[in-house]
């Protein structure tokens, strides 16, 4: 920011800061926080996403680029694309403006570009097509390593609490440095490790169907009555099974969040369960990032992780800012290689990175061994 106060503007030289994020809650934060601290409102901050994602603030005017409706239509408002300071976007939502608009975007000649949550951003590709296209369009080809002389001082930026070991079947760091100019890594001590804060329970739930599983999740806040609770589940239809049971069954104020809600859904959940007027939240791993709820003493696991990264950013929803925390998960059989291995590193106190590899492909491994088990059961 502090590199911000006096901008450049109107000249050739590469100036100002554009940030990717991987979702629109996420662009939404980096753009609060950002006009949070620019305590003099002297740098001009654009972003786009919905306007439902911007909380109130006292003598602060959201300056919001894009708006999206229900039928996912773009609107541009008047902008003068030379002034933009900081641009903060998904890589979807600004390869599709810059794709339908004739002139404005391809001004942007960003000093600095930031990949928030760069492992995502670099290895999903409903994120890497979009970011791609976009780097292209402005002359940073990270594909090919082709920039042009004038963009040859703009600056990368890549943040995230977690990092794979491989990039498209390359290694992360010989992938990594052969995108991008000079790349330095700057990490802390405790870069892939656990809050030693944070205290975990876990349940073998191998016997259980869904409905005793929900049972035992009310149990848990029924005996525990935390404040707040953030339950995890792997798909949108467990969400609204979980969500739909503690509410109606079990009388708990519960509210769901996926990607299948539409963005005015998103921002009303959010908001309701930050401002305590809901008690749970039940959500996919969409809210495993980005979101930082503040005080969340516990986070269920009603599915376990499905890979080691997830794990991580899951874990992350609690303890936060050297606080303590809980966190509660559901183990099955699919489930027993990673918790292992997880517990393991836990253990030893060690990075998580030796996770990320275990992830549900090894359901076939485990069902090989059970047909192994079953042949040698049979000869015998």
């Amino acid at each position: 920011m502090n590199r911000l106060n006096n901008p450049i503007r109107g000249s050739s030289k590469p100036n100002g800061a554009l940030i990717f994020t991987p979702t629109k809650e996420l662009c939404a934060r980096v753009y609060n926080s950002l006009k949070r601290l620019d305590l003099k409102n002297q740098i001009r901050i654009f972003r786009t996403g919905s306007l439902g994602y911007d909380f109130k603030q006292k003598n602060r005017v959201g300056k919001i680029i894009i708006q999206t409706g229900e039928s996912d239509h773009f609107f541009l408002s008047f902008l003068d694309w030379k002034k933009v300071d900081i641009l903060i976007s998904t890589p979807t939502q600004l390869d599709i403006l810059m794709k339908s608009q004739k002139s404005g975007p391809e001004l942007l000649n960003p000093k600095f570009t930031v990949l928030d949550e760069f492992d995502q951003l670099l290895t999903d590709r409903k994120y890497y097509d979009g970011l791609t296209s976009v780097l292209d369009s402005l002359g940073s080809n990270v594909r090919s390593k082709q920039m042009t002389e004038n963009h040859l001082d703009r600056k990368f930026v890549l943040a995230g609490a977690s990092m794979l070991k491989t990039i498209f079947g390359k290694p992360a760091k010989k992938y990594l440095d052969m995108h991008f100019h000079d790349l330095n890594l700057v990490q802390s001590e405790r870069f892939l490790k656990v809050n030693k804060k944070i205290a975990f329970e876990d349940y073998n739930v191998e016997s259980l169907n869904k409905e005793d599983r929900m049972l035992l999740l009310r149990q848990i806040i029924d005996r525990d009555k935390p404040e707040r609770v953030l339950v995890f589940c792997n798909d949108a239809n467990d969400v609204l099974d979980v969500q739909k049971y503690l509410e109606v069954e079990a009388d708990i104020q519960t509210v769901a969040f996926h990607s299948k809600m539409s963005d005015a859904e998103r921002a009303s959940v959010i908001y309701e369960f930050e401002n305590g007027k809901q008690t749970v939240l039940v959500s996919t791993d969409l809210s495993a990032r980005g979101l930082d709820f503040k005080n969340i003493p516990l986070v269920v696991q009603f599915g376990y992780a499905e890979n080691g990264i997830n794990l991580l950013h899951r874990i992350g929803r609690t303890g936060r800012m050297g606080a303590s925390g809980r966190v509660i998960s559901f183990v099955d059989a699919p489930n027993h290689l990673l918790y292992s291995e997880f517990m393991q590193s836990l253990k030893e106190d060690k990075p998580l990175d030796s996770t990320f590899s275990r992830n549900r492909s090894f359901n076939k491994r485990m069902k090989r061994i059970g047909e192994e088990v079953a042949t040698e059961t049979n000869d015998n």
